[in-house]
Order: structure tokens, then sequence, then C-alpha cells
């Protein structure tokens, strides 16, 4: 079992489209967007790579969404907690080191109506990235999902939602509800959702 590899710490950025046909202020129609694996609502100018894991969604303005999901060893701890604590660090850390500007980093949580050792926690960020300043929210998830042969296995989800800095309070609406409406359509005995990564 190994973990995809997301565009999280890449931030490869799409060519900036220029919306046209709407009126000043006006949020451009949502289209329906069939994939391979993946259906989506989104203005018309938005475009997807995707896979059975993951799916990347980039827009105007360098907007993107990129969400994935893995099964990988869990990270060492004396508990289920410590596992936690030192899984939900070394992601920060890995931020850190990609030169990532850390803020609103929440605690580690226990969504509503997920599993009991299912937990989350959420931070915003800015970052340089081709010559402009990124900013956006991540949500890193992760729970134990099997045991194989003494070795314990977690799930784990991660979500970004980005653009260029100046433009994100006002694509942020649209990128919460591009999530907002993913349904993972492929083949598969695994169906993903926030509450349930693969």
């Amino acid at each position: 079992m190994t973990a995809r590899r997301t565009t999280l710490l890449g931030l490869s950025v799409a060519a900036v489209l220029v919306l046209v046909g709407s009126p000043a202020g006006a949020a451009p129609p949502e289209v329906h967007h069939d994939g391979t694996f993946w259906d989506w609502n989104a203005p018309a100018t938005f475009t997807s790579s995707e896979g059975s894991t993951g799916i990347t969604i980039t827009g105007p303005n360098g907007a993107t969404l990129d969400t994935g999901f893995a099964t990988t060893i869990c990270t060492a701890g004396a508990n289920w907690n410590a596992s936690f604590t030192n899984y939900f660090a070394a992601k920060r850390q890995q931020l850190r080191q990609a030169h990532y500007t850390l803020s609103n980093v929440s605690a580690i949580t226990h969504p509503t109506g997920t599993p009991q050792k299912y937990r989350r926690q959420t931070m915003t960020f800015t970052v340089a990235s081709g010559g402009l300043t990124k900013k956006g929210e991540i949500t890193f998830d992760y729970t134990p999902s099997d045991t194989v042969g003494g070795v314990n296995y977690c799930a784990t989800r991660s979500l970004v939602i980005y653009s260029n800095q100046s433009k994100f309070a006002t694509l942020r609406p649209t990128l919460v509800n591009i999530n907002s409406s993913l349904v993972y359509t492929g083949p598969g005995p695994c169906t993903p959702a926030p509450s349930t990564p693969c």
C-alpha cells in the first residue's frame, strides 16, 4: 500500500484564466463536470486532473482544490494519542520545511460523526510560488484502518484550497462549494468522503 503524492507541496498552478461574460461582481454560473472517477460542480472555466485516490481542480487566478486519500503505516507513538500528535506535527514540519508560513493552526479534533479514533487538524498558509504569493487552507485527516502482520496501517486524507493571495477571499466560497459537491463515482470497494478516507 502506497501513499498518493498530491500536488500540495509542489503547488503546481495552472495558467491564469480570464472570466468573461459575467457582470462585474457576479459569480460565474456553475456547471456539472463528469470525470472518470469524480463528479463535481464548478464554473465552466475550472478543469481537473483526477485518479482513483484523489483529484486536483484548477481555475482562474490560481484557484486550486487538491484532495487525496492514502493508506500508510501509522506514525509511531507510545499510544494512539501520541501517534496522532506525532503525525500532525510531522505534517506541519514538512510544510514549514517547504517554506510555508502557517497560521490559525487548530487543535487536533475528533470530527462529529467519525470513528472514535478519527482525528483532524486544519490551518491556513501563505507560500511563494512562481513569483506569486499563494494563500489557502489545509485539512489533514488521520485514523487507524487495519493491522496486517502486527503492523498498524492508518488512512489519511488531505484537502487543500488556495489561490493567488489577493484573490483568496473572493475565490474561497467557490472552492468550498466545489469541495461540497465532490462525489466519487469510480470503480472500487471504497467511496472516499471527508469523513471516510481510503
